[in-house]
């Protein structure tokens, strides 16, 4: 039998169903193939061949372990007009920093040291804009 495209052409019209299944043999068979074969080169996995700054910044949080999950809360006291000043303001101030000291670290990881926050705090940035802070014209918050 000689296999030119006249000879496949009549075998293929005398017994369509036979040259459906061959053609279905071998999609299978190039999908198990590539799956096999390509399994190792065919990922969605992506890294950089170089440094950039991002992967940088990213080694630097993973190495000192800054990335957190933890999801920052800010807590707003309001008092009669002029309590800033007052002791008996201060004093809840201080009774609901104590209250969130309690919760624990697992919790809670940041909690004011008091009110009103002493001068060594304030000294530094970081502390300092843990509060409390009193309003800047020394009225209670309005709620809408």
């Amino acid at each position: 039998m000689k296999i030119n495209p006249e000879t496949l052409a009549r075998a293929s019209s005398r017994h369509p169903w036979r040259t459906v299944g061959i053609w279905a043999v071998i999609l299978v068979a190039g999908f198990v193939a590539s799956s096999v074969l390509l399994s190792d080169a065919l990922t969605t996995d992506f890294n950089f061949t170089n440094s950039p700054e991002a992967v940088q910044a990213k080694n630097i949080l993973d190495q000192e372990k800054l990335e957190s999950n933890a999801i920052p809360e800010t807590f707003v006291l309001t008092g009669p007009s002029g309590a800033v000043d007052d002791p008996q303001f201060a004093a809840t101030v201080n009774s609901a920093l104590n209250d969130l000291r309690g919760l624990g670290a697992g919790v809670v990881t940041q909690v004011p040291q008091s009110y009103p926050m002493p001068s060594s705090a304030q000294k530094d940035p970081q502390v300092a804009a843990l509060g409390p802070i009193p309003s800047q014209d020394g009225q209670p918050c309005s709620s809408r």
